[in-house]
């Protein structure tokens, strides 16, 4: 498939179905998008950054996943849950910034992530998910809230720097 390019018209409330465009390089999420549903996205591989505008809530399984080129992300200030995958083998994503209102984070979110070095996890989580930053190869540095009181199993393996 050849789409490169996408602007979503802003009557769209919940998102999918992008999944396997691997010519996508731009896409336009309007603000009043509250849903990000699972594989929206899913190996998008030209894709090399995104903002998710402040009306989304929610991001559901893989919506990223496999996107290899990803560097950058800018996440909403009103995202509440990530789904488990949702950025699994964004093997380039080197920035995430948290909102605040995060409150979960599923199994293997950013496993794979092997260009993240830092992370800043926010203040609301209480459970780090299974495997959630596995095979991040390049992470120095995580700083955990003092509420978290749950650390699942491998949820750093393979955190060799």
């Amino acid at each position: 498939m050849n789409l490169q390019q996408v602007n979503i018209p802003e009557s769209v409330i919940s998102l999918r179905g992008f999944a396997g465009c691997i010519k996508l390089k731009e896409i336009q999420i309007p603000y009043g998008v509250r849903r990000i549903d699972g594989d929206a996205f899913r190996e998008c591989i030209s894709l090399e950054q995104i903002e998710i505008p402040d009306s989304v809530n929610f991001m559901g399984e893989d919506v990223f996943g496999g996107c290899s080129n990803l560097k950058r992300i800018k996440l909403s200030n009103q995202l509440e849950e990530i789904g488990g995958n949702c950025f699994y083998d964004c093997k380039k994503l080197i920035t995430l910034d948290f909102s605040e209102n995060i409150n979960e984070i599923r199994a293997r979110a950013f496993g794979g992530c092997e260009s993240l070095e830092n992370v800043d996890l926010p203040d609301k989580i209480t459970h780090i998910g299974m495997e959630l930053f596995s095979k991040c190869i390049n992470l120095k540095k995580v700083n955990i809230p003092d509420g978290v009181t749950h650390i699942a199993s491998y949820a750093f393996s393979g955190c060799t720097a």
